[in-house]
């Protein structure tokens, strides 16, 4: 049901303060196509979460089986669908739902286990891109579909050596290619063998000679990419990669961890820039030697996490972490910005960088970043992931409403909303803003006075947002279901039940 009802019926599905007798009256099939906002809030109310996963619309069990949230009850529930007598909800239980720069909730290992042994090949199969356990996503190694194998690739080091051994013969010539670029970083035969191709041809191994010829690219350069920046080396796919006259492949090398001294000493003299930034980030090196290398780091430069960094985060080697933080090199410091496990008094200090991007990046990825340092940054960022920043449990709200009530621009008028002390007057008034996220904003704050939230319903433009309104009353919720042709809880509840 759409249709003049359409804004009403999505905002209470979406309603925080909606009790279990207005949600149960969403089960009904009138409401089915609200029922993705039903399944979508964070918390359900018990009854309502039970009544869903026996529902007889496998739809609607679909929905919830996708919507992972990390609540406990939610988890436990979710594992009652893993027997579904649909196919549909089990498969919907096993890919989950990805969002943007949101990590897809793992669910317990037993319910892995029986969707691993579930009888559709399917659902087997959908567990491919889930968050599925080391220990378990190894299992696929062994399997008779070669996506499946390929993904067992990705926990190589769980792999005991037979297995690994029979990934590299496998019939699939992509296994093969891909255990390959597991094992070479402790096989320089197999490094060489990856980088095939990959050559200077004349002979040519001075970077400035304009007249040498391309390379033939008869390998993948995404796969020779990897190898040259992991592969194990022998001396002579060192100076092939090192001295290549392409300044992309002497940027793979100058990653290589190893690569020989002599070669990287070469390489922090390279006339690319590029060539000379990357070795500038190399572990060993000391401050004073990363100082002398002539690099630069653009303020606006998207740069991934050093690999080696990363390994750190996940040997929770915090010593190593407080380097990074502690060095002059911005790409060290953005790279242990992005880890949950520094320190607090590390935190601190990172929160006072001149660079943005570490600021940004401690953020988006510690637990405990300052809450004045959340602001500033909001204030500051203008890209995709802003609004995230106020979902952060420290984001500060109180004092907002006077700080941003009266500031030009509409993002900052947006947080005087997110002040749980804001005057009515105030919400009231905002409710008017011409921004359109303002005005919504101020549609679904409990302290809209009520006459203004009945004004809303009436708003086309604001209808959903008002019936979402925590302070919307009960009754009058029980009102629009009636409004808007939904039966009674009791009514909906008529009907065969699924038996997962």
């Amino acid at each position: 049901m759409a249709g003049p009802y359409g804004g009403v019926l999505k905002g209470i599905a979406s309603n925080p303060a909606a009790p279990s007798s207005v949600l149960l009256r969403l089960l009904a099939p009138e409401a089915e196509i609200f029922w993705y906002w039903l399944t979508e809030r964070r918390e359900l109310p018990p009854p309502v979460a039970d009544a869903i996963v026996c529902h007889p619309d496998a739809r609607l069990r679909a929905d919830f089986a996708r919507a992972r949230h990390a609540a406990p009850a939610r988890l436990a529930r979710l594992a009652r669908l893993v027997d579904d007598p649909s196919t549909e909800v089990r498969l919907a239980l096993a890919k989950g739902r990805r969002r943007f720069r949101e990590e897809a909730v793992p669910l317990p290992d037993s319910t892995y286990e029986r969707l691993l042994a579930d009888p559709e090949p399917a659902v087997r199969t959908a567990l491919i891109g889930s968050p599925l356990p080391a220990p378990l996503r190894a299992r696929f190694a062994s399997d008779a579909d070669p996506a499946a194998r390929i993904t067992a690739c990705q926990v190589w080091e769980r792999l005991t050596e037979p297995v690994r051994a029979a990934l590299l013969r496998d019939p699939d010539p992509d296994i093969r290619q891909e255990a390959a670029l597991n094992e070479c970083v402790r096989d320089t035969a197999l490094t060489a063998r990856l980088l095939t191709g990959l050559t200077d041809p004349a002979g040519s191994t001075d970077p400035d000679d304009p007249d040498a010829p391309d390379d033939d690219g008869t390998n993948d350069d995404g796969d020779r990419d990897r190898a040259a920046r992991r592969g194990l080396l022998d001396r002579g796919t060192a100076e092939l990669i090192a001295l290549h006259r392409d300044a992309t492949v002497r940027r793979w090398a100058a990653e290589n961890p190893s690569l020989p001294a002599d070669l990287v000493a070469r390489l922090a003299t390279d006339p690319d820039p590029g060539v000379r930034l990357h070795v500038s980030a190399r572990p060993e090196l000391t401050e004073t030697e990363r100082a002398a290398i002539d690099y630069t780091v653009d303020a606006s430069a998207r740069l991934p996490v050093l690999e080696w960094v990363r390994r750190a985060h996940e040997n929770a080697d915090v010593d190593i972490l407080r380097r990074c933080a502690a060095s002059a090199h911005p790409w060290l410091r953005r790279s242990a910005a992005r880890s949950s496990l520094l320190p607090l008094d590390t935190v601190e200090r990172l929160a006072r960088d001149e660079d943005f991007a570490v600021r940004l990046l401690l953020c988006e990825f510690h637990p405990e970043p300052p809450p004045e340092l959340l602001l500033r940054v909001y204030a500051e960022w203008h890209g995709l992931t802003r609004s995230d920043l106020l979902d952060h449990p420290r984001f500060p709200r109180k004092g907002l409403a006077a700080r941003f009530a009266e500031d030009p621009d509409p993002a900052l008028r947006y947080l005087a909303l997110r002040d749980p002390d804001a005057p009515s007057a105030l919400v009231d008034r905002l409710t008017r803003d011409p921004d359109r996220e303002v005005a919504r904003a101020a549609a679904g704050h409990p302290r809209l006075p009520p006459e203004r939230i009945r004004d809303l319903l009436a708003d086309v433009l604001l209808v959903a947002y008002a019936a979402a309104n925590p302070a919307l009353p009960v009754d009058h919720m029980h009102r629009l279901l009636d409004e808007a042709g939904i039966p009674s809880a009791a009514a909906a509840a008529v009907g065969p039940r699924a038996t997962p």
